[in-house]
């Protein structure tokens, strides 16, 4: 690597002091990566657990138990779903706002990293969607396409709780905006069955148009979710009610 270009790519480099707006498109320092992930991002997500799992617990359970969710992906779900809802409800209520209230809380901190400051106004731009995987770039990386827009989105997995999916999978993801135009899931994502993978895919991408415009983004995500989660399980018990060929 030259001189130049090392010097060129330090340039546009973002760090915690002096950068004061958030570019996905251009790299972060290190330290500007950590302080990201460990002092914002982790805190914000066991804070928002803390204050509004249990509350939320009993229609969680009940929208898998209405959607017949199995056993061993119930969790997953559960996950997305809580998500879904604390996003849909930043938009309408201060009280779920944990974004917020940890600028409040942190207010010192960010004074003096401009740059967190601004990535935190992402949480309002984002919202739960389908992605097919279609290959890794790395052990913990993963090109999807991203099945609303139809564009090859670059998951990151640093957490080495949240492995990357199976090549050829669909997912549905929560993605947050990390750097050099990687995205890293905010939660578990969900992985539709490779039994049914093929006759879902038609759906996702008729629903999408379908409603295209109709809603909020996270009001057309939940009537999706809703629906392919139901066709899900209708094509695996066709499977499973299919006789053997003799």
């Amino acid at each position: 690597m030259s001189e130049e270009y090392s010097n060129n790519v330090y340039e546009f480099m973002q760090n915690s002091t002096s950068t004061k707006t958030y570019r996905h498109d251009y790299p972060m320092t290190e330290e500007l990566m950590d302080e990201l992930l460990g002092e914002v991002y982790l805190p914000i997500y066991k804070q928002t657990y803390f204050h509004h799992y249990e509350n939320a617990k009993d229609r969680l359970l009940r929208f898998v138990r209405e959607h017949e969710v199995p056993n061993t992906k119930q969790e997953k779900v559960i996950d997305l779903v809580f998500w879904w809802k604390i996003l849909y409800e930043m938009q309408h209520d201060e009280d779920f706002d944990e974004v917020y209230q940890y600028k409040v809380s942190h207010q010192a901190f960010l004074n003096k990293r401009p740059i967190l400051s601004s990535w935190l106004k992402e949480w309002y731009k984002i919202y739960p969607k389908f992605y097919y995987v279609s290959d890794q770039f790395a052990l913990n990386g993963s090109f999807a396409v991203d099945c609303e827009k139809q564009t090859i989105t670059e998951i990151l997995f640093p957490h080495p709780m949240i492995q990357p999916p199976k090549k050829y999978s669909i997912i549905v993801a929560i993605l947050l905006p990390y750097c050099d135009s990687l995205y890293f899931p905010l939660c578990d994502y969900y992985v539709f069955d490779d039994k049914v993978k093929r006759e879902i895919a038609p759906n996702i991408n008729f629903l999408y148009q379908e409603l295209d415009g109709k809603d909020h983004k996270l009001d057309q995500f939940m009537h999706m979710f809703s629906s392919v989660l139901r066709l899900e399980q209708l094509y695996l018990d066709n499977i499973t009610s299919r006789p053997n060929d003799i």
